[in-house]
Order: structure tokens, then C-alpha cells, then sequence
């Protein structure tokens, strides 16, 4: 009887501090050590994440990092997308694991499709809690599937995004929704009221959304950035030049400070077309443009971002540099998408992965968000390889 109760004080003990742990992960950005559980599914397989110089070209190692995980026909067979499917129709009744199989990586499922009882494509963010720079990072994200023995949903939308991150946007599939209809996935829920733009646009990632003459998506007064360090950055496909400017992310009213990112008209004296990061202090209107043109009808990625003393603005990883003062461009003027809060600054084209960070991303960070976007020939990344089931 005694070996009894101390076996059930044994078993309540190691639920409670498995409990804990996980609990303690979900903080962190992982989820935390769950051993035994990796080995309970029935089918696995990992990705690696070549960031040497033939793969990412990422020099620094960067943490808490949501890479894009793209499943479908040409990366994985139809047999592990039949295993795939076991016990679910969402996606979200699989885990992923970092390389040592037993820490669980929080993940947020975009887009998940079957038919058949076969997987035909699905879309997952997961937090990768380490990618090593100059590295093989073998096995970095590896995903359980198949005969699920925890019989739940796995998802964990909110944590599958560090705090800096203060609002992502994906504009369309999962993230699409009764209004406010843009669904952000951090923790802050900053949801945008769609004003005319159509979602579920075909994109660069997978869907985003498309907008032309006065549509927007209206955030409210969120995100006074103040005299704080941020980074901003998407995708954007411009349709055309034209004669007025064209707002890509603009929290900017008639008066006061503000800041934004716009694709500049192709009659403008000094920046015809070219892709401007604009910030108004009450004193001075620190911008600084990109070298090449942004209306091309083109996929083009972007990146604004701000430190103390300078200014950098990214296209297609191409950047430059203009040097400021660290002034206060709090503004309470409306975060909108695709036009100014004035509505004179239209964008007629696509948005797609917008996200906006109350920090200062690196140069290696934005390489890494580039590459973990990427999605080429329905496979994921050039730097990504699948191992066998």
C-alpha cells in the first residue's frame, strides 16, 4: 500500500513540474521541455537552416525568430501529407520541436487545407528559439504529426511572436475575420476595420490584401512610437506609378508629427518612385529613400527602421542611411494600411506580411525575415532543407 502512494506522489510530482515548465515556456517564447512526447507521434520531420554563406548568409545568431514553414506537393510527398492529416482537419494537432526533440516551439497556423484525407497545403509560423549564424543549424524545427496523443489543439498564435513584435499582419486566410477583420497575431490584438481593400489576394507569402483608390485598414490610434527605436516591414507589389504618393503603412493626419512608409509620386522632384521612410518631429522631416523604384508591378520587400541616431530604409534588402536626432513623433492619428488618415496618399497594389517592432531590427535580422518568407516553386525557403519522414 505504501509503494503505492509514494508511486502516486512520484507521478503528481513530475505532472506538476512538467506543467510548469511548459507554462514557464509559453512566457519565454518556447513552450518548454515536454519528454517523451516527440516519440509518442507516429511520424516526424525537420527542417534544416543553412545561414552559411550558401544558404541565408546570416552572420549573427538570432533568437525567438518566426520562420515561415510551408507544406505541400513539391516538399513533401503524398504519403507524409496522408500521415499529415491524421486526426485533424485545421493543422493544429501537431507539435514542433527544436533539435533536441524535446523542447516544444510555439507555432501559429496561417493557412492548413486538405482533401481526400491528404494534406494540400498548409502554412505554419514557429517560433525557432535559436537559428545560429554561419551555420548548418541541422534539425532546427522538427514536426510531429500523426496518431496525435495529446487529442487538443497545439496552436499558440500569441507566442509564436516575441513582445517586441507590437503587431503582425497577415491579411488573409486564418487572420481574416468578422470585423474588425485584419486579426493581428501578437498578444496586443491591434485588429484593423477593413475600409474597401479585399483580402485573400494571391501574394508573396501565400494570400494578403489588395487595395486601390480609397480603400485602407484602420488600426485606431495605436502605436505612438514616440522617441522609441522601431522597425517596420512587409511585402508590397505596386501595380503603377502615379501622380500622388502611395501609403504603404502611414500613421500620419493633416497636422502633427507622425511617420510612414510610402511609395513616392513619379512626378516628385527629388524621389520620383522611389520608396521613402518619412518621420516628422515638429521640427524637421528626417526621410531617407531607396535607390531603385518600388511601382514596378513587382514583389518587392521593405524595411523602415529607426534607432537612436539614424534612419534605414531597406528595399529588397538593398539599403540607406540618413542620420537624425531623436525626436518625439507621437501622433494620434490612426494606424492605417494602404492610404493616409487624409486619404491622399492611395496605394494601388498588394500588401502582404505587414509587421511593426518597437525595437530596431539588425541588418541580419531583416536577411533572416526575407529568407524565412520565401516561398520558391511551392517549396519554402532556399536555405531550408526537409529530411526524410
Amino acid at each position: 500500500m505504501k509503494r503505492l502512494i509514494y508511486s502516486l506522489i512520484i507521478v503528481l510530482f513530475l505532472i506538476n513540474t512538467s506543467e510548469s515548465t511548459i507554462l514557464s515556456g509559453v512566457f519565454s517564447g518556447t513552450i518548454g521541455a515536454v519528454p517523451g512526447i516527440y516519440a509518442s507521434y507516429t511520424y516526424h520531420k525537420c527542417l534544416n537552416g543553412d545561414t552559411t554563406a550558401t544558404g541565408a548568409n546570416v552572420a549573427s545568431t538570432q533568437t525567438n525568430f518566426p520562420i515561415a514553414v510551408h507544406i505541400n506537393p513539391s516538399n513533401w510527398t503524398a504519403t507524409e501529407r496522408t500521415h499529415l492529416a491524421i486526426d485533424q482537419t485545421d493543422g493544429k494537432r501537431v507539435r514542433f520541436f527544436a533539435s533536441d526533440h524535446t523542447t516544444v516551439l510555439p507555432y501559429e497556423v496561417e493557412y492548413y487545407s486538405e482533401t481526400a484525407d491528404i494534406v494540400t497545403e498548409a502554412l505554419y509560423w514557429v517560433n525557432v528559439g535559436t537559428i545560429t549564424g554561419n551555420n548548418a543549424n541541422a534539425g532546427m524545427v522538427c514536426i510531429a504529426y500523426g496518431n496525435d496523443p495529446l487529442g487538443s489543439s497545439q496552436e499558440q498564435v500569441n507566442a509564436t511572436w516575441e513582445t517586441n513584435f507590437k503587431l503582425v499582419q497577415h491579411l488573409g486566410d486564418n487572420s481574416w475575420g468578422s470585423s474588425p477583420e485584419a486579426k493581428d497575431s501578437t498578444s496586443n490584438a491591434y485588429n484593423g476595420t477593413n475600409a474597401g481593400a479585399t483580402p485573400n489576394q494571391a501574394a508573396k507569402v501565400r494570400n494578403g490584401a489588395s487595395f486601390i483608390t480609397d480603400d485602407n485598414i484602420d488600426f485606431g490610434d495605436v502605436l505612438d512610437m514616440a522617441s522609441s527605436s522601431m522597425t517596420i516591414s512587409g511585402w508590397v507589389k505596386i501595380a503603377a506609378s502615379t501622380t500622388v504618393n502611395q501609403g504603404l503603412v502611414e500613421k500620419r493626419g493633416a497636422t502633427g508629427d507622425y511617420w510612414n512608409i510610402i511609395s513616392c509620386r513619379n512626378n516628385h522632384g527629388t524621389y520620383p518612385r522611389k520608396l521613402l521612410f518619412y518621420m516628422y518631429d515638429g521640427e524637421v522631416v528626417p526621410m531617407i529613400a531607396s535607390a531603385a523604384n518600388v511601382d514596378d508591378n513587382v514583389w518587392h520587400y521593405f524595411a523602415g527602421v529607426r534607432t537612436i541616431s539614424a534612419a534605414i530604409v531597406y528595399l529588397d534588402l538593398a539599403s540607406a542611411t540618413h542620420t537624425i536626432s531623436n525626436g518625439d513623433i507621437s501622433s494620434t492619428t490612426p494606424l492605417r494600411l494602404g492610404n493616409s488618415y487624409t486619404a491622399d496618399e492611395p496605394l494601388n497594389g498588394i500588401l502582404d506580411e505587414i509587421r511593426i517592432a518597437l525595437t530596431n531590427r539588425s541588418a541580419d535580422w531583416l536577411r533572416l525575415e526575407y529568407y524565412s518568407m520565401l516561398k520558391t516553386n511551392w517549396n519554402g525557403d532556399s536555405w531550408l532543407t526537409w529530411s526524410a519522414e
